[in-house]
């Protein structure tokens, strides 16, 4: 159990902001670590091992916005086949092995 919540604070401190909190209240501290707690276990995906971290949902959300991005200064149409295996090759680019 120790071991699974060590893994909720290291998310959190790494990708929801953890850290960043400058509120001096108690009651201002506790909202920002229970929401940033509360990310965690909602992005968290249910079910499979802690090593498939949130890093994975950050590298694709930005491989994603990364297409689009290229997709727009190329003046390409944006519209393209989210299951295609080789946009999902572009999007899983960086992913943690599982």
């Amino acid at each position: 159990m120790r071991y699974q919540i060590e893994f909720v604070i290291r998310d959190a401190k790494q990708h929801t902001g953890l850290t960043l909190c400058q509120a001096r209240s108690q009651e201002k501290l506790d909202f920002h670590l229970n929401m940033s707690v509360a990310a965690v276990n909602i992005l968290s995906p249910f079910g499979q091992k802690s090593e498939c971290s949130l890093r994975t949902y950050r590298r694709e959300a930005y491989n994603r916005l990364l297409i689009g991005r290229l997709f727009a200064k190329l003046g390409l149409s944006a519209e393209y086949d989210r299951r295609d295996p080789r946009v999902q090759s572009v999007v899983h680019t960086g992913r943690m092995a599982v």
